[in-house]
């Protein structure tokens, strides 16, 4: 994945406990929480860069998990 620079970006580092934006004050733990919550019951994540809002997250969750 790559930010607005054209920087590599480590994906895995993304959704660590306590990483957050520079330009958003917050504990960083929101991310951390939605793969949590995804691995429980099997689904996936899907990341892609956005031109100007920053990226793009989609969440999919089985129904057969819930």
């Amino acid at each position: 994945m790559l930010d607005a620079d054209c920087q590599q970006i480590d994906v895995e580092q993304l959704f660590s406990l306590g990483v957050s934006s520079k330009a958003e004050k917050g504990h960083g733990i929101g991310l951390h929480l939605v793969k949590e919550i995804v691995e429980r019951y099997q689904g996936s994540i899907e990341a892609e860069n956005g031109t100007q809002n920053g990226a793009q997250f989609a969440v999919f969750i089985p129904k057969e998990g819930i």
